[in-house]
């Protein structure tokens, strides 16, 4: 019969814990339903890092796909648009994100690859129905999240 130690579930929990916190350091692994390999993925995000650290509006969007999806609507339609209201796309808050954010914690599921909290999408997006070939992208701001 079993008998429950307070000892050994402690050390159990213990265990867990630190494999956890182990794991939580390993590097970011991009989901394979996103549709772009790790490697594809750290350099775009290494490209939007420079580029949001130059402040470089003409860098950033070459790196977006239009029309752009902002706070939920597809409001930016063109790259000079972009350019122009990039100061207001790119607020205090999503520089702040792209700064802080770091390769290995970034968040990835079947839509893409999150900076933050959300505040800034990519994805792969395919150059032809068939889709063989595809560029990484941003598909997404979200200047109003609040980062935790």
């Amino acid at each position: 019969m079993f008998h429950f130690s307070p000892r050994l579930f402690f050390r159990c929990i213990f265990s867990v814990v630190v494999l956890a916190v182990f794991l939580g350091n390993a590097a970011a692994e991009i989901q394979p339903a996103s549709g772009m390999t790790n490697e594809e993925a750290q350099t775009f995000f290494n490209k939007v890092k420079a580029a949001n650290a130059a402040r470089d509006a003409r860098a950033m969007a070459k790196l977006v796909a239009f029309p752009l999806t902002l706070n939920g609507k597809k409001s930016i339609k063109t790259e000079s648009a972009f350019i122009t209201r990039y100061n207001e796309i790119f607020n205090a808050n999503v520089i702040k994100t792209v700064e802080q954010q770091k390769y290995e914690t970034l968040f990835s599921n079947y839509q893409g690859a999150m900076f933050g909290d959300g505040q800034v999408w990519f994805s792969a997006l395919c150059d032809q129905r068939a889709c063989e070939t595809y560029k990484l992208r941003i598909i997404a701001i979200n200047n109003r999240a609040v980062s935790r």
